[in-house]
């Protein structure tokens, strides 16, 4: 479709493993190219008129020189008679075969008398070259023979079933997704199977987005204008489909390079692109089909490295610093605070999964030992629980601390730790000298001066 004239009409009819029609219109005469490979026994019919077909020359794809005007355009592939007389002599040989084998020596013992062949390997070759026979024969020819045929509704080949209808109009009845983790950069491919309930009128874009937890918002995009399989050059707009077949529409992209490393969900729908109005599921978050991790270091290298620092008997807090700072010192004014203090990261990473979503402390401490300031919270906002922590990636978990109004002038300190938020049960944390009072971690390193 990509290499014909932005005027041009093209309207699939139908579609099999060997033959394809479609209505063109063309504003001007010139080849049509396919994305199949030139090859003997395929021909085309202009109008039910023949019309021949020849290779490119850069790629061997199949052209066709198709004149200006509507046309009703179909490519099949026919056995051309040299392929006939190669199944005839097939099916010879697989006869002579077994009357070789009945008379008691195989097809080589008549070549070479000193390689003995047992029963059972004549039975194998003469079931291997059946097959063969029938497949050229046979399932070549007859597109519905030995195939899988999916009952209305369902879509056998996909790997996850679904039943998600949009806007009363489309149904998603599956969808493939091969792979759950990706490193930034790297690219996504995902398919899902569609199928109209009814005709349609309006050519609906779809779409595939990765969109953080709450509070969503979205890192990566796919969206498809004409559904379909862009690289294999097939569009099929949503106006040509029909309720008694599906359509495979494949979503291929490339995540951002400085994507974040978190948990992802992976959200589906159409929309129509003169509006932008979006198809609304069937069900609440209907159209979220799966998540993925997103792996990979953290954009920022801590300012200071924590030293065996353990939380609880799985999670390691292996540094700290002031977000988007190399300083690991920061001098501020009480009066500015809010433009002065960057947010806090903190670095954490687990061993094995964790069974409970678990809250962030972050407490400024002040040189009189008083609580000034805090940061508490779940990890990122909330859009990575640490029940979804994925084993052995570090987290970068930024916080903004709320401060006093009043802070006096001096030298402050923070702490760091997790608790439930159910009763505030702080877990216990060990340092390199031992167990640390009241599970709270001493950001050692950084530091915050407050002047008047």
């Amino acid at each position: 479709r990509s290499s014909l004239p932005p005027q041009t009409e093209v309207t699939p009819i139908s579609y099999s493993p060997l033959a394809f029609r479609y209505q063109l219109l063309l504003p001007e005469a010139q080849p049509v190219r396919f994305f199949l490979f030139y090859f003997p026994g395929w021909t085309a019919r202009i109008d039910d008129v023949p019309a021949p077909v020849y290779p490119e020359q850069a790629s061997g794809l199949l052209l066709v020189d198709v004149p200006s005007g509507e046309h009703r355009l179909e490519i099949a592939y026919r056995l051309p008679p040299y392929r006939w007389a190669a199944l005839v002599l097939t099916f010879c040989s697989i006869v002579i075969l077994f009357v070789m084998s009945r008379r008691g020596k195989s097809a080589i013992q008549y070549i070479r008398d000193d390689v003995q062949t047992t029963p059972q390997a004549q039975s194998a070759l003469i079931f291997l070259l059946l097959l063969i026979g029938l497949k050229l024969g046979l399932r070549d020819q007859l597109p519905g023979w030995m195939r899988f045929q999916s009952p209305a509704g369902t879509v056998l080949a996909a790997q996850q079933q679904t039943d998600i209808v949009f806007g009363d109009t489309i149904r998603l009845l599956g969808f493939d997704a091969p792979d759950r983790v990706y490193r930034p950069g790297q690219r996504m491919h995902v398919r899902l199977y569609w199928q109209a309930l009814r005709p349609l009128e309006t050519d609906f874009t779809t779409f595939v987005h990765l969109d953080s937890l709450p509070p969503i918002e979205t890192r990566a995009t796919s969206d498809n204008e004409a559904p379909g399989d862009a690289q294999a050059q097939i569009d099929i707009p949503t106006h040509t489909w029909t309720p008694d077949t599906y359509v495979r529409d494949e979503h291929r992209f490339s995540l951002p390079p400085d994507m974040p490393p978190q948990i992802y969900q992976v959200r589906v729908g159409l929309y129509n692109p003169k509006s932008g109005e979006r198809l609304s599921p069937s069900v609440e978050n209907g159209d979220v089909i799966a998540t993925v991790y997103i792996v990979g270091d953290p954009p920022e290298s801590p300012s200071v490295r924590a030293q065996r620092t353990k939380i609880g008997d799985s999670i390691e807090l292996r540094g700290y610093g002031f977000a988007g700072k190399t300083a690991t010192e920061i001098t501020c004014s009480a009066a500015n605070m809010d433009e002065c203090l960057p947010p806090v990261t903190l670095y954490w990473r687990t061993d094995k999964p964790i069974a409970e979503n678990l809250t962030v402390l972050l407490h400024l401490i002040g040189p009189d030992g008083a609580l000034y300031g805090q940061g508490d919270g779940p990890p990122l906002g909330g859009r990575y629980s640490t029940s979804l922590w994925l084993p052995n990636q570090t987290i970068a978990d930024s916080h903004i601390l709320q401060t006093e109004t009043t802070l006096p002038p001096g030298e402050y300190h923070l702490l760091a730790g997790l608790y439930h938020p159910e009763n505030g049960e702080r877990l216990p944390a060990m340092g390199k000298d031992g167990l640390l009072p009241q599970g709270a971690v001493p950001l050692t390193g950084l530091h915050l001066i407050i002047v008047e």
